[in-house]
């Protein structure tokens, strides 16, 4: 069974004029000790981990706060305190070779969180990539934009989560964001926000058509 996806467009749209969603940085957490790279942070431990991964290529380390994966130069944590993760790269040197933060949406997507750094094989930093750059409205921000919007919605059904993705780097600042059930099951009704005034772009829905 074959499984095609159709967009259909509602009449919601554009221009709406929206009430202005007040800037908070709390929200936002852009402070978050965690999304900062540590110095330990920058160099994967060879003598510790190789020989663990020799007999196991994949482990997990959980604390209170903390659950660390570790793979071949690759390192994952999660911040039980927060949303955020945070993912390493290392040289086969052992020193480090990008990082990112992100969340993770249902269905695994990675919404990346703040900037995305590179290094060289020195540990210098050779590229970054922002991806808040030209945004005044943070991921935050933007669902609590959303749970104003479809209050109603939301109220009526039992929705425990929201998934959101952003538009590409160069492209206009936009938030897309639909609700998610407590069965998991993703909502077909889309939503975009403008990523600088918070305004409503559009509203969406996907229509779901099998066919054998």
């Amino acid at each position: 069974m074959k499984l095609y996806f159709y967009l259909f467009l509602l009449v919601f749209s554009s221009c709406a004029s929206q009430e202005r969603f007040l800037k908070n940085d709390n929200i936002c957490e852009f402070d978050n000790p965690f999304l900062k790279i540590k110095e330990e942070e920058k160099e994967f431990n060879k003598k510790e981990y190789d020989s663990i991964l020799n007999i196991q290529p994949i482990y997990t380390i959980d604390t209170k706060d903390l659950v660390t994966t570790i793979s071949k130069y690759r390192i994952k944590k999660k911040n039980l305190k927060s949303k955020f993760s945070k993912f390493i790269a290392y040289y086969p040197s052992g020193n480090i070779k990008y990082y990112y933060n992100y969340i993770e949406n249902v269905n695994s997507y990675r919404l990346k969180i703040g900037e995305q750094v590179f290094y060289n094989e020195n540990g210098e930093i050779a590229k970054t990539i922002n991806h808040e750059r030209n945004y005044t409205i943070c991921w935050a921000e933007a669902i609590e934009i959303l749970k104003k919007i479809a209050r109603k919605y939301i109220k009526k059904n039992t929705i425990v989560d929201f998934m959101i993705s952003r538009s590409e780097l160069n492209e206009k600042p936009k938030w897309t964001i639909s609700m998610i059930g407590e069965n998991g099951e993703e909502y077909t009704d889309h939503y975009e926000i403008d990523g600088v005034t918070g305004e409503l772009i559009r509203k969406y829905k996907i229509i779901r058509v099998y066919e054998e």
